[in-house]
């Protein structure tokens, strides 16, 4: 009940992307099936770190993870539901610093000039547009030719519902 009162708030508050999350987290959450708010232990909190780490989820993401769940608890506790305070001296996985590697031109060349199959063709064409317009994938996915203005895309970002205008660079334009 609480994650959906959590969820409730954010939305009216103006965070609709917290809805994605909390129905990511859920899926994890199987853990706590039947277990109430002030009986989540540090034991609880071992056997649902245990469980992401079956599930292969990398230690960043469980990193977010456990930040957003005390989130959630702390939102529960300051509006007088009761939550065992367990979850503020547990201690979960410090975040790995990761390496951001770059394209060059030439690297971004030789994609352009690779001769691939049908199928890789159009998985290369998708990746470029990417690059090309700086936009997330799900938001390629919705690209409608309708959307165009000239050089410009408007664009409904999926994630935000926000509206941006993307110019269109040649490249993009080929594609």
């Amino acid at each position: 009940d609480l994650f959906y009162k959590y969820l409730e708030y954010k939305k009216a508050t103006g965070n609709p992307s917290v809805a994605q999350k909390v129905l990511l987290l859920k899926k994890h959450f199987g853990v706590f099936d039947g277990v109430y708010l002030n009986n989540i232990d540090v034991q609880k909190l071992d056997e649902f770190k245990i469980n992401l780490v079956k599930n292969k989820i990398s230690i960043n993401t469980r990193h977010k993870y456990f930040q957003f769940l005390f989130a959630i608890f702390r939102f529960g506790l300051e509006r007088g539901i009761s939550v065992n305070r367990a979850f503020e001296s547990y201690k979960f996985e410090n975040k790995v610093e990761t390496t951001l590697i770059a394209l060059t031109r030439s690297d971004v060349e030789k994609i352009q000039n690779a001769v691939l199959n049908e199928r890789l063709d159009k998985v290369r064409d998708v990746f470029l547009f990417q690059l090309y317009t700086g936009q997330r994938y799900s938001d390629i996915l919705s690209f409608n030719k309708l959307d165009l203005n000239g050089d410009i895309w408007f664009l409904r970002v999926r994630k935000t519902k926000k509206t941006l205008q993307i110019p269109m660079i040649e490249p993009a334009k080929v594609i």
